[in-house]
């Protein structure tokens, strides 16, 4: 676990996190609702970038 150094998973989540508020913000309607925004592509690719950094911390080491 020390290798994964976890403290830094925020800077790998956080462009994540913004592109899909941008993403959430630009698909809804003047009404408030949200048309077409789909949330699982965007919980798929923070999981992913997540162990993406987990990996490239462990094999640096």
């Amino acid at each position: 676990m020390i290798a994964v150094r976890a403290w830094s998973f925020p800077a790998s989540a956080m462009p994540v996190i913004v592109s899909t508020a941008y993403v959430y913000w630009k698909f809804r309607n003047g009404a408030g609702a949200v048309d077409g925004f789909v949330l699982w592509p965007a919980i798929a690719a923070l999981v992913l970038m997540v162990l993406l950094h987990a990996a490239g911390n462990t094999w640096s080491d």
